[in-house]
C-alpha cells in the first residue's frame, strides 16, 4: 500500500513537470558594486523591513508587488503638530505648526528622485511653500528643526 502511494505521488510529480523552487519574475533589477560595497535590487519585491538614517531610507525584502509611500511621516516623538495642505496642490503648500513653531525651523523640497528643488526657513507658524516653476508630479517636503527631521510630507503637484 505504501509503495502504491509513493508511486502515485512520483507519477503526479513527473506529470506536473517536476518540482520547482520559488522564483521571481521581475520586470527590472540590477547589481552594483564599488568601494567595497554592493547593492542589488529587483523590482516587484515585498518589503519586510525598513531602515531610516539621516539622509537615507533603505527597504529590504522579497517579492515587492508595489511600493506604498504614505502621505506623511512624523519623525521621532516631537511635540510639534504639523499640518501640510492642500494636497494635491497646484500653486503652494501651506505648512502650519499647530502648537508653536521651533526656532530655526526649515524645509527642503525634494523631487521624486531625491534631487533638491528648493529650501527655506520657516519663520511663521503658518508658512506657504511656493510650487511655482515646479513641474506636475510627486515631491517630498522635509520639515526640520535645526538638524532634526520633524516630518516628511509627500506632495502631489497638479
Amino acid at each position: 500500500m505504501k509503495t502504491k502511494k509513493a508511486l502515485l505521488i512520483l507519477v503526479c510529480i513527473i506529470l506536473t513537470g517536476g518540482i520547482h523552487a520559488q522564483e521571481v519574475v521581475a520586470p527590472a533589477g540590477n547589481f552594483f558594486q564599488g568601494n567595497g560595497k554592493s547593492i542589488s535590487w529587483t523590482l516587484g519585491e515585498l518589503a519586510i523591513e525598513t531602515f531610516y538614517g539621516d539622509d537615507i531610507i533603505i527597504t529590504q525584502g522579497f517579492q515587492q508587488p508595489q511600493l506604498t509611500i504614505p502621505s506623511s511621516i512624523d519623525h521621532l516623538d516631537n511635540e510639534f503638530d504639523i499640518l501640510a495642505y492642500p494636497n494635491p496642490a497646484s500653486e503652494f503648500i501651506q505648512i502650519t505648526f499647530q502648537n508653536g513653531i521651533p526656532e530655526n525651523a526649515a524645509y527642503v523640497l525634494y523631487g521624486f528622485k531625491g534631487e533638491q528643488i528648493r529650501s527655506g526657513k520657516i519663520v511663521h507658524a503658518s508658512e506657504k511653500i511656493s510650487l511655482e516653476n515646479v513641474e506636475p508630479g510627486i515631491y517630498f517636503i522635509q520639515i526640520k528643526h535645526q538638524s532634526i527631521l520633524l516630518k516628511t510630507v509627500k506632495v502631489i503637484k497638479h
